[in-house]
């Protein structure tokens, strides 16, 4: 005897899977993620003024940065810091590290502020 379980399949006609079709793309609209409402609206058009004082159309995005450029030119460090690396100036600061752990390591180094941290931890738990 043999009892093997039949399958239930479903059959989609061409409307029901146009309608399946259409409630899928209306719940993605309605659930889509910060990022995607950031590019989104991003790219949308929108009128400032430039550094002549004459009104421009830009994007979100190019509003965004020219208002980081204002705030770097009237002493904002964070917005200046921020510029420099969208423009892929930033310097990492590094820290040369020389350590002796025992007498037979000897160890030089260049390592970033947060790799140096990490390294006298685990100096200290040595000692």
């Amino acid at each position: 005897m043999d009892h093997k379980k039949k399958k239930n399949r479903t059959s989609f006609t061409s409307e029901t899977a146009k309608a399946a079709n259409k409630k899928s793309r209306e719940s993605a609209r309605r659930n889509k993620s910060l990022r995607d409402w950031a590019k989104f609206y991003g790219k949308q058009a929108i009128k400032i003024e430039n550094a002549e004082g004459e009104e421009e159309t830009t994007t979100w995005d190019g509003a965004v940065v020219v208002s980081m450029y204002k705030a770097a030119w009237n002493g904002d460090t964070k917005a200046a810091k921020l510029l420099t690396e969208i423009n892929g100036q930033a310097v990492e600061q590094t820290v040369n590290v020389k350590a002796q752990v025992d007498a037979h390591v000897k160890a030089e180094k260049e390592l970033t502020a947060e790799e140096a941290a990490e390294f006298i931890a685990e100096l200290s738990k040595r000692m």
